[in-house]
């Protein structure tokens, strides 16, 4: 383990939200921010002839040696680690961000782990967005198992896997992320959407996946949609978006990635249906050729796409 690995120690004074590199780490969750060194610090508990518990240090440090011989290569460099503990160290969220030319977002990998058996571990990828350290976890929890048998390796081979996969995508992310902000949407709409996810995210199989289950939940995704805390290019879906994963900041770690997973399944359904559309209006005004798609060929595909879409929704 090299020096530049190792997280800030955090202060017991710092404030929640103001703590680690540069000030510039945000909160994570309910709970208390430790350092990768404090981790070893919790005592891992024993094991038996069922459970295997992985303890905290060595998931990092493989996630350390698995991203210089995936990532490194291929231009992504550490730029900041956060590391989260609630339930007096029973549980854990971390999130590692990678640097690789884009000003605003960096490459997210988002995990957690337990010692209390309350959670599987998992690992989710997807971006981290600017200043305001907002997490946008693109598609499922990719990496999950039990803390049984050989873990530790199968772990590390689904890592390494979805980790080339990730780096594969970093241009399909952020070309996501770009067209979400030319969906422009005004307040009423704003609010009309939070009602779908809501309605749709209900019949998640997952208690930990559904959307604005509480009062308080939609109050503070409002307020934020109304008065966003940071700029993300005018009011869009890109903008709606962030409402929530702003909010998703004061989440338990069991709750961290399923809402994400859950979120990112609808609001990829509205780009998908936007895509479409432009597809349509394209070849309603394109002049007639054989080489191009038609307008009935364009609506079966929608057709058969968002019925998988919102069963993935629905599934979550």
């Amino acid at each position: 383990m090299t020096e530049s690995y190792t997280a800030e120690v955090v202060a017991e004074e710092a404030a929640l939200g103001q703590v680690g590199q540069g000030d510039t780490k945000k909160i994570m969750g309910t709970g208390y921010d430790v350092s990768y060194g404090e981790l070893a610090e919790i005592a891992v508990p024993e094991e038996t002839a069922s459970y295997k518990p992985v303890p905290y240090p060595e998931l990092v440090h493989n996630l350390y040696k698995m991203s210089n011989e995936v990532l490194t290569p291929k231009g992504f460099s550490l730029a900041g680690e956060r590391y989260r503990c609630t339930h007096e160290g029973n549980r854990l969220f971390f999130v590692h961000s990678y640097q690789n030319g884009d000003t605003e977002a960096k490459l997210a990998i988002a995990g957690r782990a337990s010692y209390d058996k309350s959670m599987l571990i998992a690992l989710s990828f997807g971006l981290e967005i600017g200043l305001c350290t907002n997490l946008c976890m693109w598609g499922d929890i990719t990496v999950m198992h039990k803390a049984t048998g050989n873990v530790v390796q199968h772990l590390q081979d689904q890592t390494i896997l979805q980790m080339h996969k990730a780096t594969s995508g970093w241009d399909d992310m952020r070309t996501d992320r770009d067209d979400m902000r030319e969906i422009d949407f005004d307040v009423d709409e704003g609010y009309a959407l939070m009602g779908r996810i809501k309605a749709h995210s209900a019949k998640s199989k997952s208690a930990a996946a559904r959307q604005l289950v509480t009062t308080k939940e939609w109050k503070e995704v409002q307020g934020e949609w109304e008065n966003p805390t940071h700029d993300h290019g005018g009011r869009n879906l890109w903008t709606w978006y962030q409402a929530f994963t702003f909010r998703f900041k004061d989440l338990s770690p069991a709750h961290q990635l399923p809402r994400h997973e859950s979120l990112h399944a609808f609001a990829g359904n509205v780009l998908h249906n936007h895509r479409i559309a432009g597809q349509i209006e394209e070849a309603e005004t394109a002049p007639a050729n054989g080489g191009e798609r038609s307008v009935n060929d364009i609506l079966e595909d929608l057709s058969g796409e968002r019925e998988v879409m919102d069963n993935e929704v629905d599934d979550r």
